[in-house]
């Protein structure tokens, strides 16, 4: 039997295959195969696949909610699958909060727990801290509950079947998300399965659990992989002491971290024109520091964890004074210039001002101790990054304030703080996926003063695939805005942007003018937004104000929000009118709406 050559997007109903839809076209000579799991056989079109899996480092619990298998031809591939949890001590209020914010809002109740679906009118503003709400003391609530997310990642090249097995059960109904992706996988007793023929970036649900999912990256092959023994490579093994010899650590052209558990300390230094290569299936503990270093890489298909940084130590460096600088070396990835000494948003609209010509690539960021990437320089590209275990606030990741030329792309966001500041002169954001935490923005518009204007910015082909929150603060909305001091915000177009609900608020696009000590506010001017879509239920309506807080008698202020365009944005199909808006009457103008 030969497979039907002619169309690539419709194999549903053939021998029980899932049908993945959108598939790019096949390039390699096909056979069947017949992969066997539980009751149900499969006949699997699938080429002689590429398929690299990592091994599991000494040490390293393996996640006891799934395992994952990769199937190619006849052979199936454990993909080791890694478990993290948040069980650092300093964040059981957040847990508490997130717990009680589900329990207090029908809408986020139904969503996490199964509960009855209220009409609309009933869940409408409704939530922890907002009038007509319930008051509840989160010091006073332990959490019921501990989130986690599971993870594994697999390199590959031609059509695969990836095989989900549930540890907690029978597998009574799932997504896959983006739903963008139009997924569909053929479920039998504690098992999932799914085909893929083009890298993505997956969240899986079994059961409704969003409280414990799991994200499968699926990756290209890699490219130019650094050899062990070939000159200008310093290979580091596991449970070796990395700066052991930091006179060749700072000589070396490339350093590759081999399979295996490292603990590299904090800060561990780079220098100029290095790259930073960790192999699939090393486990780094750690963070890295640059400063005033360029060309520099980090790449490969391994992890960096902060999980052994104390939050409690970092809430008691950010409340003593003088230590900024030490504090920010607790950022996974610091690159950091001149100006980061003495001040925590440093600017690089030029070059040689900062770490230049800077590549993140392919690795896995977890459980970071402050921010993700914490980066100064000019240009900066991140690509294929996977930040994973964003439960601490100050778990920002892509935090480049000021910073021009900066690319990011092919990337997955699990953040519990602003995930992307929209705040460097030419900035371009794509293909990129986000599952938001509580805390903080996906796309956040400055936070702070920031001294002079910026612009220039395009950013699509997004999918926001579940938001976590739960209760209000000035911070949080799918797009927010911590506007102010002096300098203006200017000509950014967000498009083709798929938001899944629940959403706690779509946008507030605000100004703030309540410390007249970092001068007014100046202006955001010109943002479109362009084929936007959520689907679930809105909780919060969203707002557009200038120079909030503004203190009384201080009279007119300069700044404002204007020219402001809202072009096939929709919630569940219906398009969004200013009637669903909170918009100031004062310096704001030009808001518009065009189906």
């Amino acid at each position: 039997m030969q497979p039907d050559m002619k169309s690539t997007d419709d194999f549903s109903g053939r021998g029980g295959l899932p049908c993945l839809r959108n598939a790019r076209p096949f390039r390699r000579d096909f056979r069947p195969a017949i992969c066997t799991f539980g009751a149900v056989a499969v006949m699997s079109l699938q080429a002689i696949a590429h398929i690299e899996v990592y091994p599991g480092p000494q040490g390293i619990d393996a996640s006891d909610d799934y395992i994952v298998e990769v199937i190619s031809g006849e052979t199936a591939h454990p993909s080791f699958t890694y478990k993290n949890t948040s069980d650092d001590p300093a964040d059981e209020h957040i847990e508490a909060e997130v717990m009680a914010g589900i329990e207090a809002n029908p809408a986020l109740k139904s969503h996490y727990l199964g509960a009855p679906m209220p009409a609309s009118s009933e869940y409408e503003g409704i939530g922890l801290g907002l009038p007509g709400g319930p008051k509840v003391d989160l010091h006073s609530i332990r959490p019921t509950r501990r989130r986690s997310v599971s993870f594994t990642t697999i390199s590959f090249d031609g059509t695969v079947t990836v095989r989900v097995r549930s540890l907690k059960g029978s597998v009574q109904s799932a997504q896959i998300l983006p739903s963008s992706r139009e997924i569909e996988a053929k479920a039998d007793g504690d098992t999932l399965a799914f085909s893929l023929s083009e890298p993505a970036k997956l969240a899986v649900v079994i059961n409704g659990d969003f409280l414990n999912p799991l994200f499968v990256f699926a990756d290209a092959p890699e490219m130019d992989v650094p050899v062990a023994g070939a000159p200008g490579v310093l290979s580091l093994k596991a449970g070796a002491d990395p700066r052991a010899d930091l006179e060749a650590v700072s000589a070396a052209r490339i350093i590759r971290f081999e399979p295996g558990v490292h603990d590299i300390g904090i800060g561990f230094p780079v220098s100029a024109g290095q790259t930073l290569y960790l192999a699939g299936g090393a486990y780094l503990h750690g963070t890295f520091h640059g400063y005033m270093v360029s060309g520099v890489s980090f790449r490969g298909r391994g992890i960096l964890s902060g999980e052994r940084i104390e939050r409690g130590f970092i809430q008691r460096l950010k409340q003593t004074p003088g230590t900024m600088w030490e504090r920010m070396q607790y950022h996974s990835i610091n690159m950091l210039s001149e100006q980061n000494k003495t001040r925590w948003n440093a600017y690089a609209p030029r070059a040689g001002l900062g770490c230049d010509d800077l590549l993140v690539e392919g690795i896995t960021l977890l459980d970071p101790g402050h921010f993700y990437l914490r980066l100064t320089g000019n240009p900066i590209t991140i690509r294929n990054v996977k930040m994973v275990g964003g439960w601490h606030y100050n778990s920002d990741g892509v935090s480049t304030i000021g910073q021009a030329n900066t690319t990011v792309f092919d990337c997955f966001f699990h953040c519990n703080d602003d995930a992307i500041y929209v705040r460097p002169d030419d900035v371009h954001i794509h293909h990129c996926v986000f599952w938001q935490g509580n805390n903080g923005a996906v796309f956040q518009f400055s936070w702070g003063g920031d001294p002079y204007d910026q612009g220039g910015g395009y950013i699509h082909d997004i999918d926001i695939i579940h938001c976590d929150q739960v209760r209000e603060a000035n911070n949080r909305a799918i797009i927010g805005s911590r506007k102010a001091g002096p300098g203006d915000i200017r000509d950014i177009r967000f498009k083709d942007i798929r938001i899944e609900g629940p959403v706690w608020r779509f946008l507030r696009l605000n100004t703030y003018a309540e410390d007249p000590d970092r001068g007014y506010p100046g202006s955001i001017d010109g943002i479109t937004f362009e084929n936007i879509s959520i689907t679930g239920p809105v909780i919060n309506k969203s707002e557009i104000m200038a120079n909030c807080g503004a203190p009384e008698g201080v009279g007119p202020l300069p700044g404002g929000v204007r020219n402001i365009l809202f072009r096939n944005v929709t919630i569940n199909g219906t398009p969004l009118t200013a009637g669903e808006l909170l918009i100031g009457d004062t310096n704001v103008a030009n808001i518009r709406f065009e189906p």
